[in-house]
């Protein structure tokens, strides 16, 4: 069985996204005059930051999974190693 990289990778974009949203949700809701703590503002925002870069990563791993899968078919597709069947 054939496992695709994208799709693992995918499936972690989903969560990334989300740990980025809730991250921001938290900073949002620290900031409130009431809640407001300088150590608190301060590690929301690295939890930010670290979210943020996460799915930078996350969606560049992508993209080349899809990069390679591509060039992978278009290599196929010139080798001639295939024939097509209509039916």
């Amino acid at each position: 069985m054939q496992v695709n990289g994208a799709t693992s990778a995918a499936s972690n974009s989903h969560a990334a996204y989300s740990r980025l949203t809730a991250a921001r949700a938290q900073l949002v809701s620290d900031q409130i005059p009431t809640a407001a703590n300088a150590k608190v503002i301060s590690a929301d925002r690295a939890a930010v930051t670290n979210a943020e870069a996460e799915v930078v990563r996350i969606e560049a791993e992508v993209a080349r999974a899809e990069a390679s899968k591509a060039g992978e078919n278009a290599d196929f597709l010139r080798s001639g190693r295939f024939m097509d069947v209509y039916a």
